[in-house]
């Protein structure tokens, strides 16, 4: 709006304007104390003494009828200012009982941000709409600490579960995750000022001794609810590794940050008597939970959802950690859909949140899928969800979206989508946006700013913003939940500094089991060459099958054409589907067929930079070596069966081991600078069939590597898909003459 004409604009503001322009924000001040006899509080913003000049401040025209409650004001023109960190009003009247900072002449009041988010009537879009982006994240991080700062039990430092979001009480019952997030929380106040450094650490240590000597736990793993003073089990939870994962991820972190002896000490204890293999209870994927009464959960953590920084934690594990291929056991399902885009999805927006608070997933895949790009897709998958349910719930719109398991009017929900799940009745949930900070920042702050402007003291709270709400029906939570309030805070500090990332990707132990789970850097031409709508690497997993499992063709081409000039096929990393042990960092192969009228001549390099020869009578194939399977048709192989091949071949062996790799022909196996190279021609007597163009063939070489005696052996396939004895492999077509 266009400033009003000077004739609208009351004396008092015309008469002092000049002053505060010559002189500064000091001068101004001075007669401020003169007049009215109060003091001015100076601007957050200042160093020094040094106080921000008016050429810095800006200047903002709004109706009265925009701003603040109806009737708050009289209904005329007036200026709001901007000075740092300093709003300062100028209206022609003000009631006194609104103002929330210090009033000057009657005529206008100044008043910190803070401050001015407080108020009812000053929390409007007139002031909010002044704030820049991080001014509004600077004030939803601060009121999301004061949740943990003044909730958190003092003699144990455990978080509530829930409490009332304008901090009117508490639950007795705390979540481990949300204790996990407040010890993150920690280094977050200490980081912004919020909390002295000493008294942080000394909340980290009394909360690490609690939890070390007090809290409630079965093989070094805690249950998922406890009581906040005394630490024993409530509700009749279970034992949670999820939970317990949440835990440390905060304590690594302020281990990370704070950098005391007695916190690393407190750590490496907790962290040290987590028996991670007691929870595979037999299998590849940890269970989902542990119940005294009744043993292990029937349920593993076996497909896609949050676990992904439990699963890491468990391969870095400085004492009994997992097995490398618990990363590759767990299915990449299920596969989403929506708006052009392909990602892997579960219908809370938390799942694809609360791993990456802690893990930067940016630049970095596995070979299966990109988290990061996973989670964007996720969050922009569910913002167009939420557009394409306006006409069922007219509220929802670009700037009010968001669904989570939250709380409802019928208690706590495990809603979201797309698909949307049939209990959606229209809700936001201000931690699904809060929480997808980095992933959107324009969507998301979009949100937290309406939020904010639209809604005002219903949803805008001492602890931040309430736990959900739903316009349609005017249900408003009371309450805030320890975990919302948690992943709203990590992410929106990831987003403004990444100072979680930082500490928490320093960690030795992550920094390990990254590398056990095979992450790598996201070149250039890979993503020069990957579809941005989706996050399944190009050869990866499709439909969570194993990346071996997925169907192979290759081309069997007819001699004598060149060796260049062969259907070359690959092995690598992208493929593996056993990762048994820390297989080299440049350990691949490719291979290729061609035929004629006799035999079936087979060639494959392998690129190990260190060979290791540990042949045993119990296990040949436990060294640095090549197999190679052959059966005729599309059936597969079978073992036993006399009519097929597999072979094995290992560096400095002269001879091909198993019975029908001693009828090959033509058999060489040499060292090379980069590895090794095989050669062999298989007859087509051994296989039983006649040669012909168009005939196909079943066949899988497999690359072995070991980087040490007596440890796991790694495995590159091809293709390797068990049916009961019965296993399928690639299929090799004979090409024309």
């Amino acid at each position: 709006m266009a400033k009003p004409p000077k004739s609208r604009w009351p004396r008092s503001w015309r008469r002092f304007s000049k002053p505060w322009k010559a002189a500064g924000w000091s001068a101004f001040t001075e007669r401020a104390r003169t007049r009215r006899g109060r003091r001015v509080p100076p601007p957050s913003s200042s160093v020094a003494g040094v106080r921000p000049r008016l050429q810095k401040i800006q200047d903002f025209f709004v109706a009265v009828a925009d701003f603040g409650e109806a009737g708050a004001w009289d209904k005329t023109i007036f200026c709001v200012k901007k000075c740092g960190s300093t709003i300062i009003l100028f209206a022609s009247h003000l009631r006194a009982e609104l103002v929330c900072g210090t009033m000057l002449w009657r005529r206008f009041i100044v008043f910190s941000v803070g401050a001015m988010l407080c108020c009812p009537a000053l929390a409007g879009p007139a002031v909010t709409n002044v704030l820049s982006d991080d001014e509004l994240l600077n004030e939803i991080e601060k009121r999301s600490f004061q949740f943990f700062l003044k909730e958190a039990e003092p003699n144990t430092g455990l978080v509530p579960d829930r409490a009332g979001a304008d901090g009117s009480w508490r639950e007795n019952v705390s979540s481990v995750a949300a204790t996990g997030f407040g010890l993150a929380a920690l280094c977050i106040g200490a980081e912004r000022g919020w909390i002295a450094r000493t008294d942080a650490v000394a909340r980290v240590v009394r909360t690490l001794k609690f939890a070390r000597d007090r809290l409630a736990q079965e093989h070094g793993i805690f249950y998922h609810f406890v009581s906040r003073e005394m630490g024993d089990r409530m509700w009749g939870c279970e034992v949670s590794p999820m939970d317990t994962a949440l835990f440390l991820c905060g304590a690594l972190v302020a281990r990370q940050y704070f950098a005391v002896p007695l916190i690393n000490q407190l750590v490496a204890e907790i962290y040290g008597r987590v028996d991670w293999p007691w929870m595979l209870d037999g299998g590849t994927t940890l269970r989902l939970g542990w119940l005294p009464e009744r043993g292990f959960d029937r349920q593993r953590w076996d497909a896609y959802a949050e676990h992904m920084v439990m699963y890491l934690l468990g391969l870095g594990a400085p004492e009994r950690p997992l097995p490398a291929a618990c990363w590759d056991a767990w299915r990449r399902t299920p596969v989403g859909h929506y708006a052009g885009m392909t990602y892997l999805q579960l219908a809370p927006l938390f799942v694809h949140q609360y791993s990456q608070a802690f893990v930067d997933f940016r630049d970095r895949h596995d070979g299966y899928a990109d988290y990061w790009r996973n989670s964007e897709l996720a969050t922009r998958a569910q913002r167009q969800l939420c557009l394409d349910l306006r006409d069922k719930f007219p509220h929802y719109g670009p700037d009010c979206w968001g669904i989570t398991s939250s709380d409802s009017p019928t208690g706590y929900r495990a809603w979201g989508g797309p698909p949307p799940t049939p209990d959606v009745d229209g809700v936001v949930v201000p931690c699904a946006a809060g929480g997808s900070l980095p992933f959107a920042p324009p969507e998301c702050l979009a949100v937290l700013r309406q939020l904010v402007t639209t809604y005002g003291e219903r949803v805008w709270k001492p602890y931040g913003f309430v736990d959900a709400f739903n316009p349609r029906t005017g249900w408003y939570s009371p309450d805030v939940l320890g975990i919302d309030v948690g992943i709203t805070l990590l992410m929106a500090e990831n987003f403004r500094s990444g100072l979680i990332w930082r500490q928490f990707m320093s960690a030795p132990e992550i920094q390990r089991a990254l590398k056990l789970a095979r992450f790598r850097p996201t070149t250039p031409q890979m993503a020069a060459t990957w579809p941005s709508t989706t996050a399944i690497l190009p050869g990866g997993r499709i439909e969570g099958a194993p990346a071996h499992d997925q169907p192979r063709r290759a081309l069997a081409v007819h001699l004598p054409r060149l060796e260049r000039d062969w259907d070359w096929q690959t092995l690598n990393a992208v493929t593996a589907c056993e990762r048994l042990a820390d297989v080299e960092e440049n350990f691949s192969a490719r291979f290729a067929f061609a035929w004629d009228e006799t035999v079936l001549r087979f060639r494959c390099e392998v690129f190990d930079p260190t060979l290791v020869n540990a042949v045993t009578t119990e296990n040949w194939a436990a060294q640095d070596c090549l197999e190679l399977y052959v059966a005729p048709g599309s059936a597969g192989w079978t073992p036993g069966a006399t009519n097929t091949v597999h072979a094995g071949f290992a560096p400095n062996d002269k001879e091909p081991e198993w019975p029908q790799g001693t009828r090959l022909r033509d058999v060489k196996v040499e060292v090379t600078p980069t590895g090794y190279r095989v050669v062999a021609a298989i007859p087509w007597t051994l296989l039983d069939v006649t040669p012909q163009a168009g005939l196909t063939l079943s066949c899988t070489p497999v690359a072995n590597n070991i980087v040490r005696k007596d440890e796991p052996v790694g495995k590159l396939w091809w293709r390797w898909h068990e049916h009961g004895p019965r296993v399928e492999l690639g299929a090799l077509t004979l090409e024309k003459p």
